[in-house]
């Protein structure tokens, strides 16, 4: 599932149930330098995080020109391991720009129920 990310307004919501898994995927800016990071809001052991990058690298023509600058999606893994509810907070900037506000931010609500 790919979530758009923009000024945090209404969160998002996602219903799991423990033992489920949901992706969300994020836009990715590595080659200007932007990474993703997520925190967690709320009680711990709710759900386990994996960050990973997706896509598809793109193809240069056999003894053409290299492909243009390209970026990797973020994809971050949310794993329901009990029941209960936590708020996740994605922010997309650079870590060296520590007086910077983020360029894009999601926050998304997270609800885990007994199967």
């Amino acid at each position: 599932m790919s979530m758009s990310a923009s000024p945090p307004e209404q969160p998002q919501r996602i219903a799991l149930q423990v033992g489920d898994v949901h992706p969300i995927r994020l836009r990715g800016r590595g080659t200007a330098g932007f990474v993703w990071d997520c925190s967690v809001e709320g009680a711990e052991g709710i759900v386990s995080i994996t960050h990973n990058t997706v896509g598809d690298r793109p193809q240069a023509p056999l003894g053409g020109p290299p492909p243009r600058s390209y970026s990797l999606d973020d994809q971050f893994l949310i794993k329901a391991d009990s029941p209960g509810k936590v708020r996740l907070h994605f922010v997309q900037h650079r870590p060296w720009e520590t007086e910077t506000p983020p360029a894009s931010e999601l926050d998304v609500e997270v609800t885990v129920s007994k199967p």
